[in-house]
């Protein structure tokens, strides 16, 4: 009876263990591989409490999917290759992790054209101007999740006409890369939001 008491004993202590260690916060990365100009996408499962984190400065904002915190940033294009600590908490304990950005070559396109294409005028400078102090007050917010479900092709059917990340040298010159997506489409075509939004 003795030997039967202690077995339980031993088992109830396993058990316990394994409970205790199946309900601790794990992180998972993904996608395998982070690359400058892509996403990256946490989750934190088995969380209790507030979970929040940065990445380069920036917040990360969590939302609860499937009973885990998940959250969704985007790697700037210009981040160099290297290792960066992705800082979280979970109810004020630590729970940092150390993700690495990966190189990736994006496609070069070279153009030569005529200076009054490439040189602004002196209207076209300030109206350029206006609009980068516009965008400049709109890239620092950085709000709550306000999409839901999966996304839609805006323009289906239609081929991709510049791709995202293309390095531009226009006479020789190098410009910003390509942040967006070009969709060839014809005058008229409607085009949907490919979520909750306005076009």
């Amino acid at each position: 009876m003795k030997l039967i008491g202690r077995e339980l004993i031993v088992v109830l202590f396993l058990l316990v263990g394994i409970e205790a260690i199946a309900s601790e916060p794990s992180v998972l990365i993904s996608p395998k591989k982070i690359v400058p100009g892509g996403l990256m996408v946490v989750t934190v499962k088995n969380a209790v409490g507030m979970v929040e984190g940065s990445f380069r400065g920036k917040q990360l904002h969590f939302n609860q999917a499937k009973g885990a915190a998940k959250a969704v940033t985007g790697i700037d294009l210009n981040t160099e290759p290297g290792t960066y600590q992705l800082a979280l908490s979970v109810d004020g304990t630590p729970l940092s992790r150390d993700v690495l950005i990966s190189k990736k070559k994006y496609p070069v396109q070279r153009l030569t054209l005529p200076e009054d294409m490439v040189v602004l005028s002196p209207d076209n400078e300030a109206r350029a101007e206006r609009d980068q102090r516009k965008m400049a007050a709109i890239w620092p917010v950085d709000s709550l999740r306000v999409w839901r479900g999966r996304f839609i092709d805006p323009l289906p059917g239609k081929a991709v006409g510049t791709p995202f990340g293309v390095r531009r040298i226009i006479n020789h010159i190098p410009k910003n890369p390509h942040s967006g997506v070009d969709i060839t489409a014809d005058e008229g075509d409607p085009v949907k939001a490919p979520n909750d939004g306005v076009v």
